[in-house]
């Protein structure tokens, strides 16, 4: 008997999600569910920078994240050394991370994730003459992805891309949301939720919301290496 599981969702995460629920459970038939694919999500915006601040969670969460983080390091990096790095959109990129207050705790696991993690001394610092002051800093090699790239990768890899495609008026928004929350209960056995803000409206989160941000895509091919500090990023 194959489960009928549901993935409201098509950014990175519902993507992502759809994916390992199909290697991983082959009796189970996944179908995706939602309002807006590909450019239409925010995922396509992304900056795709891996980078883990475990001071970002509280405690009591901390060794969930490490292991989560390591399963998706080793994910993110063995896509980036295989031969489907440049259709899935992977790819290694070494730069600097600028931070006012110190970091220690926060990135230890990125510290141990990278080959080639080093904390910046104040002499370091001073040598990129930043015309903001900044008291730490970290350089190493992490995984960038090209999140469209790693989108239509995602896409192309599933086997529900035909049942998607049809179904996806039924996520429209404007639509009776207790109807649609009636309709997925009674079609399938699993419903996963991985539809970003629109979860305010489909499940009654009322501490979801938006976070202010702006991309600006420029032509700079000479710039090789990523740039993070707390106000922005420069991201090859």
């Amino acid at each position: 008997m194959a489960y009928q599981v549901a993935v409201v969702g098509a950014g990175a995460v519902g993507l992502s999600t759809a994916l390992s629920i199909q290697q991983r459970f082959h009796n189970a038939k996944v179908t995706l569910i939602a309002e807006r694919f590909d450019e239409g999500t925010t995922s396509w915006g992304a900056g795709g920078f891996f980078r883990l601040d475990l001071d970002d969670y509280p405690l009591e969460e901390r060794d969930n994240l490490r292991q989560w983080g390591r399963e998706s390091w080793k994910f993110y990096t063995d896509l980036a050394r295989s031969e489907q790095a440049h259709d899935s959109g992977m790819a290694f990129v070494a730069g600097t991370l600028l931070l006012k207050t110190q970091k220690d705790s926060g990135y230890s696991l990125m510290s141990e994730l990278t080959h080639d993690f080093l904390k910046f001394d104040e002499t370091n610092i001073k040598k990129l003459n930043m015309p903001v002051s900044y008291n730490y800093g970290y350089s190493f090699t992490t995984v960038v992805t090209h999140v469209p790239s790693y989108l239509r990768w995602l896409m192309q890899s599933l086997d529900c891309v035909s049942e998607c495609m049809c179904i996806k008026a039924l996520m429209d928004i404007n639509s009776n949301m207790e109807q649609l929350k009636m309709q997925l209960s009674n079609d399938f056995d699993v419903v996963v939720t991985c539809c970003g803000l629109k979860a305010a409206q489909l499940c009654n989160d009322e501490s979801t919301f938006p976070v202010m941000g702006h991309i600006v895509k420029v032509k700079a091919p000479w710039f090789k290496k990523f740039f993070y500090c707390e106000d922005l990023y420069i991201i090859p």
